[in-house]
């Protein structure tokens, strides 16, 4: 059976509904739209595994036994015992209050146990964690295996606002994962970041067809995707509740079921 494959963070969001005190209320939940979407995808009853690292404490025990109490495979999360603590987000609930975040990662190399990759598979990879030198060199050595393997290869490249003024220094990295790509899928936010357009046909004409065929666009108030690839593009009107996880997850599931169209993303929202 084959199988998708998420390359992401693991990592603990904090979020509180007033930054100024510790409310008894504060939601606690897996953090990262990479990783939301493995959950969503292995819910859906589909073969997942996932890439990552996280401390072996009690938050990156919660971590992995959620993962695996919805059928995850967490083989190929390292573990690590020294020198770090499983990271953590803090938010206000509002959004109101800067971000903080607590992470703490060992000195020594990260180190995993990849899954085998098999013909017809799907790998979903990208965010801030594809772009730390930690973690590039492995992923780059993955996805050309996963190209010798003929996977199919999902980036998002999940462009923070906060870091747009490193955008200059890691634009080489994210055209190059451009060309690891099968599809990828943004927000029209990150669009703008990176390629300073916030059109989505324009983004995919001037500066993403010539990297991958395909490229997949949600709106930012989640109500239009935009789906562009050599054919042309179409915006479809989706509902609100749709969020960048499930966006990755259902394009990741289409393209295990080869019906990456418009119409076949949208019917599974």
């Amino acid at each position: 059976m084959n199988k998708i494959i998420f390359i992401g963070e693991c990592a603990v969001g904090v979020s509180l509904s007033d930054a100024a005190t510790l409310p008894a209320n504060a939601k606690i939940n897996i953090c990262g739209n990479i990783a939301n979407a493995a959950i969503k995808a292995s819910s859906a009853h589909t073969n997942v595994s996932y890439v990552s690292e996280t401390a072996r404490d009690f938050l990156g025990d919660m971590i992995i036994s959620h993962m695996q109490s919805v059928g995850i495979d967490t083989l190929s999360i390292d573990r690590y015992t020294e020198g770090g603590a499983t990271t953590v987000y803090f938010t206000d609930g509002d959004a109101t209050h800067a971000e903080v975040i607590h992470a703490h990662r060992p000195d020594r190399k990260f180190d995993t146990v990849w899954p085998r990759i098999d013909p017809g598979d799907v790998v979903v990879f990208g965010n801030y964690f594809a772009l730390d030198d930690r973690y590039r060199q492995q992923i780059v050595d993955l996805l050309e295996f996963a190209t010798e393997r003929k996977a199919t290869r999902i980036y998002t490249p999940g462009f923070p606002a906060q870091c747009a003024p490193r955008i200059t220094k890691v634009m080489p990295a994210i055209l190059d994962y451009l060309d690891h790509s099968d599809v990828v899928i943004t927000t029209t936010s990150q669009l703008h970041h990176i390629f300073s357009e916030s059109d989505p046909q324009k983004a995919y004409r001037n500066h993403i067809r010539f990297h991958a065929p395909t490229a997949i666009n949600l709106s930012d108030d989640s109500s239009l995707l935009t789906f562009s690839d050599s054919n042309g593009s179409v915006t479809l009107s989706i509902p609100a509740s749709v969020s960048e996880s499930d966006i990755l997850s259902v394009t990741a599931r289409a393209c295990l079921e080869n019906k990456l169209v418009a119409a076949q993303i949208t019917s599974m929202l």
